[in-house]
């Protein structure tokens, strides 16, 4: 989200264009974050924020809900354009997210 963010500010206030518009982050099976060098196809391709790692290394992925190339995390954007980032696979069924 930190990535998404500084990316914006360094973009004139424009955020990654994949991030997909949507109210609900966790239920949207296409609002799953692609992993670095993964295949991006039906996923959030986010690699801008990768690119000569400028914002991030490399996408951080949540070990107990990885794909061979979904991060397990999910992102969204809302009508109001604040971005959400969750992760629905979190230990306990608990849903941990947060918004800026």
């Amino acid at each position: 989200m930190n990535a998404a963010h500084q990316y914006a500010v360094d973009n004139t206030g424009t955020i990654p264009a994949n991030i997909p518009a949507s109210a609900d982050c966790s239920g949207v099976a296409t609002n799953e974050i692609c992993k670095t060098g993964g295949s991006c196809s039906s996923l959030v391709d986010l690699s801008a924020l990768t690119a000569n790692e400028i914002y991030l290394v490399s996408m951080p992925y949540d070990p107990s809900g990885a794909t061979t190339n979904g991060a397990g995390h999910h992102i969204a954007k809302s009508a109001n354009g604040r971005i959400t980032v969750c992760a629905p696979d979190a230990e306990l069924d608990v849903v941990i997210s947060a918004t800026r």
